[in-house]
């Protein structure tokens, strides 16, 4: 019978990886959302040029700062919990921007503050996602889990999410959109507790150092190999 299913779905057998799937699709569906919410509502409180570039570049300088530790904390903390974490906080966060839109007092500053926390919490999100997907499932079907995703991120991010936001921007405005992207990281948020706990790569604690030291030094270690890696060979990039 498993011959029969493609091998393009053929990840969703695994009930674990359902989970894992439905938090992507909110995830991806509320980042869609507030990509073009973000926008509106800097144009609807006047904003021009520079406040819209302030508000959209807070996100990317958020993920430039908490990459590494994303990678760090994903070794040494179950990823479950991380993106549990992640996506309870964007909730909150675009949440309460949507209620100031909506109720009238949201400034262009709420909008940057906003952005940059769900850039640090993307910064967290995607080293754990990574860290997670190859517990969930045989080795053999994570290729076809990437392709899948693959599909799936430009199509909610780009299409998807910006198409819905724009519909209920025009049906009532930015405010209503911010609502439903804190609304899909709320569902994200409960797919994420069906979720199980998977075994850490690393102990929370090394011998010799506390947590904290020990999350430090392996984010100095990945900041020295990203410096001194200037680039990759075809020979080292190739699958194996």
């Amino acid at each position: 019978m498993s011959r029969r299913v493609p091998r393009a779905v053929r990840p969703l057998r695994h009930s674990a990886y359902r989970w894992l799937f439905g938090t992507l699709v909110a995830s991806l569906l509320g980042a869609g959302l507030l990509i073009v919410a973000l926008v509106w509502q800097v144009v609807e409180l006047g904003g021009g040029p520079t406040d819209l570039s302030a508000v959209t570049s807070a996100s990317a300088v958020g993920m430039l700062l908490t990459t590494l530790l994303g990678g760090a904390l994903a070794d040494r903390i179950p990823q479950r919990r991380i993106l549990l974490g992640v996506e309870l906080v964007q909730a909150f966060a675009i949440g309460l921007v949507a209620l100031l839109s909506l109720t009238g007092f949201l400034e262009i500053w709420h909008l940057a503050l906003v952005s940059l926390v769900t850039g640090l919490a993307a910064g967290l999100y995607y080293p754990a996602y990574s860290a997670l997907l190859p517990s969930l499932m045989p080795a053999d079907d994570l290729l076809a889990a990437n392709g899948l995703e693959g599909v799936l991120r430009p199509t909610l991010v780009q299409a998807a999410g910006p198409a819905l936001a724009s519909a209920l921007i025009a049906l009532s405005s930015p405010g209503l959109a911010l609502l439903a992207a804190s609304a899909a990281a709320g569902v994200a948020a409960v797919l994420v507790a069906g979720l199980p706990d998977t075994p850490l790569r690393r102990e929370l604690v090394d011998t010799g150092r506390g947590p904290v030291a020990a999350v430090l030094v392996d984010v100095r270690e990945g900041f020295d190999y990203m410096v001194r890696r200037r680039g990759c060979s075809p020979r080292c990039c190739s699958p194996r």
